[in-house]
């Protein structure tokens, strides 16, 4: 009979022990952050949990918010917005006098991602069109969506000054070589984000650019009546975007 109430009550501890501590757990901490594992102790307000990598940790159970079934690992960010920093290269191309034309350019800029999705930053970079330029531009962005895979359009706007002298054929052989200035810059486009661990990611896009710059010549043919001339330049490239977000 003594055998049978032992065995009984040892039985009782154990499912009381099973019940308040299940084989495995996920808690959640208040700042957010999730643990998966077995509580092996709870002693003096600290939780001694066991991972899975044959490792203990203890907690303070006072911070911890809630617990329950173990949860699938995320690797998405829970949050997007902030403060990040942008590096992009792409392929400029399109039609010019002497043919089909193509070049490189690359970008850096910094913005911030409020919570509605808009995003506010401002960027420069180097290009070449036929003449070296250094675009400086404000860097406006939508993304309606949070997602692990997120879709934006984007806006740039702004002026490049340029670094080298307009090399193409646009005068008589009466006018000198000229100077070349800066112009405008505008360059909308849409793409995806693809999202990793800590709100880093890889993006793809595609986009139309306009640029203006100005080319002076100065008159040679007569030289006793100074005159000259100011060409305004138009160029129309289409973009192929690669770029990463860092965070």
């Amino acid at each position: 009979m003594k055998r049978i109430l032992i065995l009984s009550l040892l039985s009782l501890a154990v499912c009381g022990v099973t019940a308040q501590y299940p084989a495995r757990q996920t808690l959640v901490l208040d700042d957010g952050s999730r643990i998966t594992g077995t509580i092996i102790s709870d002693s003096s307000g600290l939780l001694y949990i066991k991972v899975r990598k044959a490792a203990v940790i203890s907690l303070n159970r006072y911070r911890i918010v809630s617990a329950g079934k173990p949860e699938k690992f995320n690797l998405f960010p829970q949050d997007q917005h902030g403060y990040n920093i942008k590096l992009s290269g792409c392929i400029l191309a399109g039609n010019s006098s002497e043919g089909r034309v193509h070049s490189f350019s690359f970008h850096f800029s910094n913005s911030y991602l409020f919570r509605n999705g808009i995003e506010a930053g401002a960027g420069a970079g180097i290009e070449n069109i036929g003449v070296l330029l250094v675009p400086v531009y404000a860097d406006i962005r939508y993304q309606p969506f949070r997602s692990k895979v997120s879709p934006f359009l984007w806006v740039k706007t702004g002026y490049a000054f340029p670094v080298s002298e307009y090399e193409g054929n646009i005068g008589y052989y009466w006018y000198n070589s000229g100077k070349t200035k800066g112009g405008f810059m505008f360059n909308p486009g849409i793409g995806i984000a693809l999202y990793s661990w800590k709100g880093n990611a890889i993006t793809l896009g595609t986009g139309y650019r306009i640029q203006r710059i100005s080319y002076k010549q100065d008159e040679t043919y007569r030289p006793e009546y100074p005159t000259y001339r100011e060409l305004l330049l138009d160029f129309s490239r289409f973009e192929l975007q690669l770029g990463f977000i860092f965070r």
